[in-house]
């Protein structure tokens, strides 16, 4: 079976990522409450935003496409 393409479904990928970014910043933060190795819990942090900058960059085209979408003006 092959691997399903993201562009066909941005907004579940977002979500997806975005989820794992917020796993990764509850690691940090637990880390930072239980002193941790720094290095680990800066890591945690880097990852985090990477893969929130990876749900935006999926997010973002897929959000302001749906806001132009003809007949979907307010009376």
């Amino acid at each position: 079976m092959p691997f399903p393409d993201p562009a066909r479904r941005p907004a579940f990928y977002g979500l997806w990522y975005l989820s794992i970014s917020a796993g990764f910043a509850l690691l940090a933060i637990r880390g930072m409450m239980r002193s941790h190795r720094r290095r680990l819990t800066v890591f945690r942090w880097v990852v985090s935003a990477g893969f929130l900058l990876l749900a935006l960059v999926l997010l973002l085209p897929w959000w302001r496409a749906r806001r132009r979408r003809p007949g979907r003006e307010s009376p």
